[in-house]
């Protein structure tokens, strides 16, 4: 799914998408697990825009924390079977 079609359709990430698993495939097509808890606006996240900021999972190297992507970087993005499973 388009990052735009998944933003519009989750309302600005609204509570049923907080603390679920998304897939997001890369524009460079490097592919991240993780659970979103944040959605940052252009305006708030200047000069980079739009993000989303998760807690990658499924992924031993990335250890460090919260990861924040921006949506111009997302070519695809959708939920996981665990997230449609209520893990």
């Amino acid at each position: 799914m388009r990052v735009n079609e998944f933003l519009s359709k989750s309302n600005y990430i609204n509570a049923d998408y907080i603390n679920k698993e998304v897939k997001i495939v890369c524009t460079d097509g490097e592919i991240i697990f993780g659970r979103i808890f944040n959605y940052v606006s252009a305006l708030d996240n200047e000069p980079d825009g739009e993000a989303i900021d998760i807690w990658p999972t499924r992924r031993p190297d990335m250890n460090e924390g919260p990861t924040e992507i921006e949506t111009a970087e997302i070519a695809d993005i959708e939920l996981t079977q665990e997230a449609d499973n209520g893990l």
